[in-house]
Protein backbone atom coordinates (compact mmCIF):
# COMPACT_ATOMS: atom_id res chain seq x y z
CA UNK A 1 0.00 0.00 0.00
CA UNK A 2 3.00 2.41 1.09
CA UNK A 3 4.25 1.40 -2.46
CA UNK A 4 1.53 2.33 -4.51
CA UNK A 5 0.84 6.04 -3.12
CA UNK A 6 4.80 6.50 -2.82
CA UNK A 7 4.12 5.98 -6.68
CA UNK A 8 1.17 7.60 -7.33
CA UNK A 9 2.75 10.91 -5.24
CA UNK A 10 5.79 10.15 -7.87
CA UNK A 11 3.64 10.22 -10.44
CA UNK A 12 1.46 13.40 -9.65
CA UNK A 13 4.93 15.12 -9.42
CA UNK A 14 6.40 14.32 -12.80
CA UNK A 15 2.81 15.19 -14.22
CA UNK A 16 3.23 18.91 -12.17
CA UNK A 17 6.81 19.26 -13.24
CA UNK A 18 5.96 18.40 -16.92
CA UNK A 19 2.98 21.01 -17.43
CA UNK A 20 5.06 23.44 -15.66
CA UNK A 21 8.00 22.68 -18.42
CA UNK A 22 5.74 23.46 -20.84
CA UNK A 23 3.90 26.89 -19.32
CA UNK A 24 7.32 27.95 -18.32
CA UNK A 25 8.33 27.09 -21.99
CA UNK A 26 5.38 28.91 -23.62
CA UNK A 27 5.92 31.71 -21.14
CA UNK A 28 8.99 32.22 -22.12
CA UNK A 29 9.95 31.55 -25.78
CA UNK A 30 6.45 32.02 -27.92
CA UNK A 31 6.59 35.61 -26.33
CA UNK A 32 9.55 36.91 -27.69
CA UNK A 33 9.98 39.14 -30.79
CA UNK A 34 11.92 38.08 -33.89
CA UNK A 35 13.05 40.79 -36.00
CA UNK A 36 14.30 41.15 -39.30
CA UNK A 37 14.86 44.23 -42.03
CA UNK A 38 12.08 44.86 -44.92
CA UNK A 39 14.47 43.56 -47.23
CA UNK A 40 11.80 44.77 -50.93
CA UNK A 41 11.93 48.16 -49.02
CA UNK A 42 15.70 48.34 -48.81
CA UNK A 43 16.48 47.21 -51.86
CA UNK A 44 13.75 49.25 -53.75
CA UNK A 45 14.67 52.74 -52.16
CA UNK A 46 18.64 53.03 -52.73
CA UNK A 47 19.83 56.41 -54.51
CA UNK A 48 22.63 58.32 -54.78
CA UNK A 49 23.25 62.00 -54.18
CA UNK A 50 25.85 64.65 -52.91
CA UNK A 51 25.41 66.83 -50.09
CA UNK A 52 27.15 69.38 -48.60
CA UNK A 53 27.87 69.76 -44.57
CA UNK A 54 29.49 72.52 -42.77
CA UNK A 55 31.62 72.28 -39.55
CA UNK A 56 29.30 71.60 -36.71
CA UNK A 57 27.00 70.03 -38.40
CA UNK A 58 25.29 67.45 -36.52
CA UNK A 59 26.11 64.79 -39.27
CA UNK A 60 29.80 65.04 -38.30
CA UNK A 61 29.17 65.34 -35.03
CA UNK A 62 27.53 61.92 -35.18
CA UNK A 63 30.36 60.29 -37.29
CA UNK A 64 27.46 59.99 -40.18
CA UNK A 65 29.60 62.47 -42.88
CA UNK A 66 33.48 61.43 -42.64
CA UNK A 67 34.30 65.35 -43.17
CA UNK A 68 32.85 68.75 -43.75
CA UNK A 69 32.30 69.63 -47.26
CA UNK A 70 30.53 68.16 -50.57
CA UNK A 71 29.94 64.46 -49.84
CA UNK A 72 28.72 61.64 -52.14
CA UNK A 73 25.78 59.91 -50.58
CA UNK A 74 23.76 56.37 -51.04
CA UNK A 75 20.05 56.69 -49.16
CA UNK A 76 18.11 54.03 -48.35
CA UNK A 77 15.29 53.21 -46.45
CA UNK A 78 15.54 50.72 -43.81
CA UNK A 79 12.09 48.98 -42.30
CA UNK A 80 12.53 46.82 -38.66
CA UNK A 81 9.88 44.37 -38.91
CA UNK A 82 8.64 42.25 -36.23
CA UNK A 83 7.96 38.65 -37.04
CA UNK A 84 7.66 37.05 -33.69
CA UNK A 85 5.06 36.01 -31.71
CA UNK A 86 5.89 38.44 -28.89
CA UNK A 87 6.13 42.30 -28.76
CA UNK A 88 9.62 43.98 -28.63
CA UNK A 89 9.25 45.80 -25.60
CA UNK A 90 12.15 48.65 -24.89
CA UNK A 91 10.36 51.02 -22.60
CA UNK A 92 11.55 54.43 -21.89
CA UNK A 93 15.02 55.02 -22.99
CA UNK A 94 15.84 57.67 -20.20
CA UNK A 95 15.68 54.38 -17.99
CA UNK A 96 18.23 52.52 -20.27
CA UNK A 97 21.40 53.86 -19.63
CA UNK A 98 23.13 51.04 -21.15
CA UNK A 99 21.32 51.23 -24.16
CA UNK A 100 20.57 54.52 -25.26
CA UNK A 101 22.33 57.89 -25.08
CA UNK A 102 21.11 61.38 -25.27
CA UNK A 103 22.39 63.48 -28.17
CA UNK A 104 22.51 66.75 -27.44
CA UNK A 105 22.61 68.07 -31.32
CA UNK A 106 19.99 66.34 -31.94
CA UNK A 107 17.93 66.86 -28.50
CA UNK A 108 16.84 63.14 -28.45
CA UNK A 109 18.09 59.91 -27.56
CA UNK A 110 19.97 57.63 -29.78
CA UNK A 111 20.81 53.90 -29.44
CA UNK A 112 24.41 53.43 -31.11
CA UNK A 113 25.05 50.65 -33.07
CA UNK A 114 21.73 48.66 -32.98
CA UNK A 115 21.53 48.62 -37.08
CA UNK A 116 25.12 48.65 -38.91
CA UNK A 117 25.40 49.19 -42.06
CA UNK A 118 28.35 48.00 -44.40
CA UNK A 119 29.25 48.25 -47.97
CA UNK A 120 31.47 45.75 -48.98
CA UNK A 121 33.02 44.29 -52.36
CA UNK A 122 31.98 41.37 -53.87
CA UNK A 123 35.17 39.75 -52.46
CA UNK A 124 33.50 40.42 -49.04
CA UNK A 125 36.26 43.02 -47.64
CA UNK A 126 34.31 46.26 -46.30
CA UNK A 127 34.43 48.95 -48.22
CA UNK A 128 32.19 51.83 -45.88
CA UNK A 129 30.66 50.81 -42.17
CA UNK A 130 28.17 52.99 -40.73
CA UNK A 131 29.40 54.77 -37.80
CA UNK A 132 26.31 55.78 -35.19
CA UNK A 133 22.96 54.98 -36.15
CA UNK A 134 19.76 56.80 -33.41
CA UNK A 135 17.13 55.05 -33.09
CA UNK A 136 13.45 55.50 -31.69
CA UNK A 137 11.90 52.31 -32.20
CA UNK A 138 8.03 52.54 -32.88
CA UNK A 139 5.09 51.03 -34.93
CA UNK A 140 4.86 52.74 -37.74
CA UNK A 141 3.09 50.16 -40.68
CA UNK A 142 2.18 46.81 -40.21
CA UNK A 143 4.54 44.30 -42.32
CA UNK A 144 3.44 42.33 -45.50
CA UNK A 145 -0.55 42.61 -44.09
CA UNK A 146 -0.31 41.77 -40.70
CA UNK A 147 -3.95 42.26 -38.91
CA UNK A 148 -2.60 42.28 -35.54
CA UNK A 149 -3.36 45.60 -33.97
CA UNK A 150 -0.16 48.04 -32.41
CA UNK A 151 0.27 48.82 -29.00
CA UNK A 152 1.05 51.46 -30.55
CA UNK A 153 4.51 52.51 -28.75
CA UNK A 154 6.09 56.07 -29.60
CA UNK A 155 9.46 57.14 -28.91
CA UNK A 156 8.70 58.17 -25.37
CA UNK A 157 7.86 53.91 -24.59
CA UNK A 158 9.73 52.84 -26.93
CA UNK A 159 8.83 48.66 -28.81
CA UNK A 160 7.58 47.02 -32.36
CA UNK A 161 4.37 45.61 -31.94
CA UNK A 162 4.42 41.79 -33.29
CA UNK A 163 3.21 41.90 -37.13
CA UNK A 164 4.36 45.95 -37.07
CA UNK A 165 7.61 47.57 -38.34
CA UNK A 166 9.51 50.71 -37.61
CA UNK A 167 11.01 52.52 -41.02
CA UNK A 168 13.67 54.74 -41.48
CA UNK A 169 13.53 56.39 -44.23
CA UNK A 170 16.09 58.94 -46.62
CA UNK A 171 14.45 62.02 -44.67
CA UNK A 172 15.89 60.74 -41.56
CA UNK A 173 19.61 62.31 -40.55
CA UNK A 174 22.51 59.36 -41.13
CA UNK A 175 19.92 57.12 -43.32
CA UNK A 176 22.75 56.65 -45.71
CA UNK A 177 26.50 55.31 -46.57
CA UNK A 178 29.04 58.32 -47.12
CA UNK A 179 30.72 56.91 -50.12
CA UNK A 180 33.07 59.29 -51.19
CA UNK A 181 35.58 58.62 -53.16
CA UNK A 182 34.39 54.98 -53.41
CA UNK A 183 34.99 54.01 -57.09
CA UNK A 184 32.11 52.99 -59.50
CA UNK A 185 31.06 49.50 -59.58
CA UNK A 186 29.13 46.00 -57.99
CA UNK A 187 28.82 46.10 -54.24
CA UNK A 188 26.92 44.88 -51.85
CA UNK A 189 24.88 46.88 -48.97
CA UNK A 190 24.66 44.69 -46.05
CA UNK A 191 22.26 45.79 -42.83
CA UNK A 192 22.67 43.81 -39.79
CA UNK A 193 20.00 43.66 -36.54
CA UNK A 194 20.63 43.79 -33.62
CA UNK A 195 24.29 42.19 -33.79
CA UNK A 196 25.44 42.39 -30.12
CA UNK A 197 22.06 40.50 -28.86
CA UNK A 198 20.95 43.43 -26.47
CA UNK A 199 17.08 42.88 -27.60
CA UNK A 200 16.40 39.12 -26.87
CA UNK A 201 14.83 37.14 -30.11
CA UNK A 202 13.24 33.96 -30.86
CA UNK A 203 15.52 34.07 -33.69
CA UNK A 204 18.85 35.50 -34.87
CA UNK A 205 19.47 34.25 -37.98
CA UNK A 206 17.77 36.30 -39.75
CA UNK A 207 18.80 39.55 -38.71
CA UNK A 208 21.26 39.92 -41.69
CA UNK A 209 20.17 41.18 -44.89
CA UNK A 210 22.23 41.59 -48.13
CA UNK A 211 21.31 43.89 -51.20
CA UNK A 212 23.58 43.58 -54.39
CA UNK A 213 24.36 47.38 -55.55
CA UNK A 214 25.64 48.76 -58.64
CA UNK A 215 27.67 52.30 -57.63
CA UNK A 216 26.96 54.80 -60.62
CA UNK A 217 29.54 57.12 -62.02
CA UNK A 218 29.62 60.58 -61.04
CA UNK A 219 28.20 62.80 -63.83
Amino acid sequence: MHGWRKTCEWRALSLFISALIVFVSSSVFAALPDLRVNRPMLANTIEFTERTFASGDCELDEGCARTSGNRRLMLFNVGIANVGQGDLVVGDPASKTNWFHFSTCHGHYHMTGFAVYRLKRLNGTVVVTSRKQGFCFRDDRAFQGSTKPARPYTCDFQGISSGWQDIYDQSVECQWLDITGVPAGNYNLEVTLNSKRWVRESNYGNNTVTIPVRIPRRR
